[in-house]
């Protein structure tokens, strides 16, 4: 009776331990994010993430790019604190935390299985983006790869908080560390629209700023990169100098 009593408690351990892994945050287009501290290359990363209140081993767990083939790569002796992260780099390396594939900034898929290769997390990503905060729920989050995306370089995506099931977009990626910075839901996908072109003109001229998509337009004047704070483009902007007029949308909870 005891021998049954310590093998059910071995198994009920071993189900928590696989469940209480995520993928919380990755970037697959890092071009000066962070450096691996092997190679010292802007690699594609991949975060993971120990929800539990124990320490996790992922000696033999997986990660891949390919849901069909879920046991990719294999992950070596690596564990993770209770509430802490492990960072692992997808580089094509294939030694130590370097995985054995990259990331495609063009839309990919992200898995994590346990020793017997069954899935426990998952992610995909494309670039058309949309509202990520009807999507993600339970331990497994698989997303339409058409609904969910990487817009620009050094932009990643990640959960908010740690280990939930909400996907946000992250322009201060924080790896290796809790996803605490701003996320947002979407990334403006329109452009300002001018009035007039570019060019040279005899005289002064009046210039008009839209977006036919809504949202606010913020522009500056001397070649600065516009932010909320930035003058907003309500009436004619009156030019009689030689001017670079830089404008930008912005949309709330939006990139």
């Amino acid at each position: 009776m005891t021998r049954l009593k310590l093998i059910v408690f071995l198994l009920f351990f071993s189900i928590a331990g696989y469940s209480q892994v995520y993928i919380n945050e990755f970037m697959a287009s890092n071009t000066s994010t962070i450096l691996d501290p092997d190679y010292h290359q802007s690699a594609d990363w991949i975060e993971l993430y120990n929800d539990g209140t124990t320490s996790v081993n992922l000696n033999g767990y997986f990660l891949t790019d390919n849901l069909k083939k879920p046991d990719k790569w294999k992950i070596g002796n690596v564990t993770i604190a209770a509430k802490g992260f492990s960072l692992f780099w997808a580089d094509n390396k294939d030694s130590a935390n370097h995985t054995s594939f990259a990331l495609s900034a063009s839309g990919e898929q992200v898995g994590l299985s346990d020793q017997s290769g069954a899935l426990i997390d998952s992610v995909k990503y494309g670039l058309l983006n949309t509202d990520l905060s009807a999507y993600g729920a339970g331990s497994i989050t698989v997303l339409d790869s058409t609904l969910l995306g990487v817009p620009d370089p050094n932009i990643s995506m990640g959960r908010k908080p740690d280990g939930s099931s909400d996907w946000v977009l992250f322009t201060i990626p924080t790896p290796g560390a809790s996803n605490t910075s701003i996320g947002y839901s979407d990334v403006v996908k329109s452009d300002p629209s001018f009035s007039l072109p570019g060019g040279v003109y005899p005289n002064a001229i009046s210039l008009e700023i839209k977006s036919i998509f809504g949202g606010d337009v913020r522009y500056t004047l001397d070649g600065s990169e516009p932010n909320e704070q930035s003058l907003l483009a309500s009436v004619p902007i009156n030019i009689t100098q030689n001017t670079v007029v830089r404008a930008r949308i912005h949309k709330p909870g939006q990139i």
